[in-house]
């Protein structure tokens, strides 16, 4: 679908799967929300995210104790593109056009016949952490695919001898393909160090070598606890786990002839997990967005404040003339007057301001975010975020009627006294450089926003609580523990299409959690 406005065509998702939604817990008090964005090769795509909270009224949350700038700093939101989706197989030949194997070598051979050519080491740096970001992602999801057919397995394997050979014939497969990516990744390494390459690009090679190394074990090390967790491996899969035990021992050995860190370095694993760390950052940064959040309306409520002053002003002036009329202006009723005049000046500039801000304050967000690629520093998108509370009253049906699907009755609905607070988001992404950047005819975004729940835990009551039971078995009456929990209530309501054809799609997410963390 498409909209024309204030001069600009979009791009409207018009189908409510083209937004998915996964929810986690990322930490003991934070939970993040990852949408999935289909947006298409569209030059110009929009979508909105509205996020109601329910927040149960016992724990305090008021515009005064919870204002809008605390909940701004308990919400983190970041953007980043979707890793492109290439198959293992064609993402190690380093002949197909759509492997970044075959541009890495082109662009090699450039950049060491163009050594004063500053624009190649950096499309050379973009391409090996992009080749990164995708080994990474298929060799995750094809070690996940072993893993999950493993775990599905019935106990009785010895009349599912089928299974176990479909099973085994895709961890051959898998061995193959990655022997494959390893090869042909490794075979850069002897032209990437040559002393014709460009500084930096060596630098950038190594350090997406040893990340390389590092995700392979990882991956290996899972799929063969997996294999090892099950009673079934036999014959038809011991070949296939004895390939990727050698796998793995020859990444350890790689990285120790490398002198890459390992797990077992003398400098510890606390530095080793910080070393992976960052070069997962150092990879993955390609596909991430920089977020430019700036506050919205600032010169408007200058103006405002501005008016205000004016108006009230003018009360004063109009009222002191028609004091000094009725008094003369060394009375005590004319000082009086004065008084009163300044008090009301006063009082009406700052109810002015209020009522105005309040008017105007629901048509303006709180931020206007400018979205920059970071390889190009351009800016190709914007974000328009806002946050308030919101009355029952003004609360949509149909959001209500999700959240309170699961109430027995309206007496148990009215018992739940919440307070709401509503968030929010809307994104606008207009860039084909780069959809052509990233050797894609479509590009989807992965929208994260993670919610700080720590103000609701520290103002939870304590998470144990005692009540006497009576206990039949022995006549006597006894003091048992309970755990005091609290739900919050969260509706997503996702949006697409245009008003005229607006498409709708909602999701209730119930978060339970005590003073110390979430449950």
């Amino acid at each position: 679908m498409v909209q024309v406005r204030a001069g600009e065509t979009y791009h409207e998702l018009d189908r409510e799967e083209e937004i998915d939604g996964r929810v986690a817990i990322h930490d003991s008090d934070h939970v993040e929300v990852k949408l999935d964005c289909r947006l298409g090769g569209a030059a110009k795509s929009r979508y909105r995210v509205e996020t109601y909270f329910f927040v149960p009224a016992s724990l305090g949350l008021n515009e005064n104790s919870y204002t809008r700038q605390h909940f701004y700093n308990d919400v983190q939101t970041y953007l980043r593109f979707k890793t492109p989706t290439i198959p293992l197989a064609t993402l190690a030949d380093p002949e197909s056009p759509n492997s970044p194997l075959a541009e890495i070598r082109r662009l090699l051979e450039r950049s060491q016949r163009n050594p004063k050519d500053r624009r190649l080491p950096r499309q050379l740096s973009y391409e090996l952490r992009m080749f990164c970001c995708v080994a990474r992602a298929r060799l995750r999801d094809r070690a996940k695919a072993i893993r999950d057919g493993i775990a599905r397995l019935p106990e009785d394997t010895e009349r599912y001898d089928v299974l176990i050979a479909d099973i085994a014939a895709i961890s051959e497969r898998f061995a193959n393909e990655l022997e494959q990516l390893v090869t042909e990744w490794r075979a850069l390494r002897a032209p990437m160090l040559d002393v014709t390459t460009n500084t930096d690009t060596r630098e950038m090679y190594l350090h997406a070598d040893e990340y390389i190394s590092l995700v392979v074990e990882e991956n290996i090390t899972q799929l063969i606890r997996s294999m090892d967790r099950s009673e079934f491996i036999n014959g038809q899969m011991a070949n296939a786990r004895g390939r990727f035990a050698e796998r793995l021992m020859a990444e350890r050995n790689y990285r120790i002839g490398a002198r890459y860190d390992t797990a077992s370095s003398a400098n510890g694993g606390e530095l080793f997990v910080y070393r992976r760390s960052l070069l997962k950052k150092l990879v993955t940064s390609v596909l991430w967005l920089e977020v430019d959040k700036q506050h919205k309306g600032k010169t408007l409520g200058d103006i405002v404040a501005a008016l205000a002053a004016g108006i009230a002003m003018l009360f004063a002036a109009l009222a002191t003339i028609f004091a000094k009329y009725v008094w003369m202006l060394n009375t005590s009723a004319f000082v009086a007057a004065a008084v009163v005049t300044y008090m009301f000046k006063d009082r009406i500039k700052d109810w002015l301001k209020r009522y105005v801000s309040r008017r105007i304050g629901r048509f303006l967000p709180d931020y206007s975010v400018n979205i920059r690629d970071p390889m190009t520093n351009e800016q190709i998108g914007s974000s328009r975020e806002s946050f308030g509370y919101v009355s029952p009253e003004r609360v949509p049906d149909a959001v209500s009627e999700l959240r309170h699907a699961q109430s027995d009755s309206d007496v148990a609905r009215e018992s739940k006294k919440e307070v709401i607070l509503r968030y929010d988001k809307e994104i606008r992404i207009h860039s084909k450089d780069v959809i052509q950047r990233m050797h894609l005819a479509e590009y989807d975004v992965n929208d994260i926003t993670r919610f700080a729940l720590w103000q609701m835990l520290i103002r939870a009551d304590d998470p144990k609580y005692a009540m006497p039971i009576y206990d039949p078995d022995d006549d006597k009456v006894r003091k048992q523990s309970f755990r005091r929990v609290y739900h919050l209530n969260i509706v997503m309501v996702f949006h697409a299409g245009t008003r005229k054809q607006q498409t709708t799609t909602m999701r209730h997410l119930r978060v339970i959690f005590d003073k110390h963390k979430i449950r």
